[in-house]
């Protein structure tokens, strides 16, 4: 019996992608949460910008803050997408080690 490397494949890609379904929502959760909290900050920065509140130096100064925080909440959706990525590659050769030793 030979070993079928292309449904091999297969497998595993199957499995790569079951396991990236699991944690998608999750994701996709964090990045609108973090959007949405800089939304309101950034709609009261154009508010305050239109009303006179701020010069364009200090709105300036004002959005660079506001994206820096919102460029601390992505790097932490980048980890939780590396973890993701990495549990999917666990289940790839997951499913290569049943295929390959079938005991």
């Amino acid at each position: 019996m030979s070993f079928d490397i292309s449904s091999a494949i297969g497998d595993m890609a199957g499995a790569m992608s079951d396991s990236i379904g699991e944690g998608a929502g999750d994701l996709a959760g964090f990045a609108v949460a973090a959007l949405s909290k800089q939304a309101e900050a950034l709609a009261e920065l154009a508010e305050a910008r239109a009303s006179g509140e701020l010069d364009e130096a200090e709105f300036e100064a004002e959005l660079q803050r506001e994206m820096l925080i919102t460029e601390t909440e992505m790097l932490a959706v980048t980890v939780i997408g590396k973890a993701a990525l990495q549990k999917a590659i666990q289940a790839a050769v997951g499913a290569l080690t049943k295929l390959a030793c079938p005991i």
